[in-house]
């Protein structure tokens, strides 16, 4: 189903909430106000909209946001942020010290690094405010550095990630245990579109070294998170160096490993969790076992929460046998039939003249409501609904009520204006999914803005 929507009638209420100020990136000679991210960062004034636009950006320190901010890409994958590395490992996004209701806001960018240089790609950490990341491409570690894991999360309220990919990235053992690929402490957050893998330990090029199980894809320690249309897959078990095989059989890591956390798993047909699947070893000639891994596995004061649709797949054990169940733990957890809706924007950076499209999930027959905010509030519980509302109440403004059909989806295609006022405008969806027993839940937000 495609229902086609006006946008001028919310745009409007939109337009007093633009940013005080805009600065622009760009390569030198290009003309932009700066040639470097850092830079623009330095001189935006709180609440500023800095546009980047596509190049290749040296910061060797990397980028660090600590004031409220909106930086723009020119959309994913055309901007490189190249980092080298001169002292102790950088970071080379990192959000901080947020006050309550500070917000930050980047979408659009790539990240990288040289191979061997030792950087973590994305850390917020101490931000009581919101953060918002979207469609940041090129998040991996380095082989060498084991113990600074790809995203990390911490002591941060309202966190909201989308289309943020880890690839699966293989570490070498005498450095540290292998890391998961986002790693979330003391925080809540939500997962939009994201496919998250856990490191593979491997053994040193030359010789012996520890023997690691694989780390899970998501890694939650007293937090809660709130994923829809996300994957999640464990690392494999130590694999062999150049020279030695390891001498023990060891574990893959989990999909998703909950401790002391609350877990929810939403838009189950495009989700996904599975365990690593575990490595041989060797004593002699003869095999050593590695188990695989459950998809998810939580303690005793965890909750995991799971759509029934949803793939759940445990990993193999190295002589290919499946020993291991889909999930293990001493806490609760439930598969749900409840109507786990998403809401997905799939263009994130329209231009005026353009349009985005709104992707809409639910079960059958479903009132869909989708509210719309030009900034984030507190989580708000929401009586006998799963999930929370992240929008600002004060400001969110509602799409007209629409019935899912049978097909369980739905698009909705908006039209941009051709307005160069609207360029800076940016906002976050959330869709609030009722079956008709009266059950119901709120998807994690979708993020779009106008460039």
């Amino acid at each position: 189903m495609i229902a086609r929507l006006a946008l001028l009638a919310f745009l409007s209420v939109l337009v007093p909430h633009a940013a005080a100020g805009t600065l622009t990136v760009g390569p030198a000679g290009s003309g932009a106000d700066h040639d470097s991210l850092v830079a623009a960062i330095a001189a935006a004034q709180p609440g500023d909209t800095v546009l980047v636009a596509a190049g290749k950006y040296l910061e060797p320190q990397g980028l660090v946001v600590d004031k409220p901010l909106t930086i723009l890409g020119n959309g994913a994958g055309t901007i490189e942020l190249q980092i080298s590395v001169t002292g102790p490992a950088p970071t080379l996004l990192s959000v901080t010290g947020l006050a309550t209701g500070e917000r930050v806001r980047i979408v659009g960018l790539g990240l990288s690094r040289g191979l061997l240089e030792p950087a973590r790609t994305i850390l917020v950490d101490g931000c009581a405010g919101s953060v918002t990341l979207v469609g940041i491409e090129g998040i991996a570690s380095s082989i060498f550095t084991a113990d600074i894991g790809p995203i990390e999360i911490f002591g941060s309220s309202q966190v909201v990630l989308e289309d943020c990919n880890v690839p699966p990235v293989q570490t070498e053992t005498d450095f540290a245990p292998p890391t998961p690929g986002l790693y979330v402490k003391d925080s809540q957050v939500q997962l939009n579109g994201c496919d998250l893998s856990g490191r593979t330990p491997l053994l040193p090029a030359f010789g012996p070294g520890p023997e690691y199980a694989g780390a899970p894809g998501l890694l939650a320690k007293n937090s809660v998170v709130h994923a829809v249309s996300s994957h999640f897959r464990g690392g494999l078990g130590t694999g062999p160096g150049l020279l030695q095989f390891p001498t023990t059989g060891t574990a893959g890591g989990a999909g998703i490993e909950a401790i002391r956390s609350e877990v929810f798993i939403s838009d189950g047909w495009a989700s996904s969790i599975s365990g690593g699947s575990g490595a041989v070893g060797y004593v002699g000639s003869v095999p050593q076992v590695g188990l695989g891994a459950p998809g998810i596995t939580y303690d005793g004061a965890s909750q995991v929460l799971v759509a029934s649709d949803a793939f759940l797949t445990p990993g193999l054990d190295s002589d290919g046998q499946l020993t291991a169940p889909p999930h293990s733990g001493a806490g609760s957890f439930s598969w749900t039939s409840l109507p786990l809706g998403g809401a997905e924007i799939w263009e994130h950076l329209p231009v005026p003249g353009g349009q985005f499209d709104l992707r809409l999930t639910g079960a059958p027959a479903s009132t869909v409501l989708v509210y719309y905010s030009p900034s984030q509030g507190a989580p708000l519980a929401l009586p006998g609904v799963t999930g929370a509302a992240w929008l600002n109440v004060a400001q969110a403004q509602p799409l007209a009520p629409m019935t899912m059909p049978g097909s369980g989806f739905m698009v909705i295609t908006v039209a941009i204006p051709v307005d160069a006022s609207l360029v800076g405008l940016r906002f976050l969806f959330q869709s609030l999914t009722v079956d008709p027993a009266g059950q119901g839940s709120v998807s994690p937000p979708t993020f779009l803005a106008i460039r």
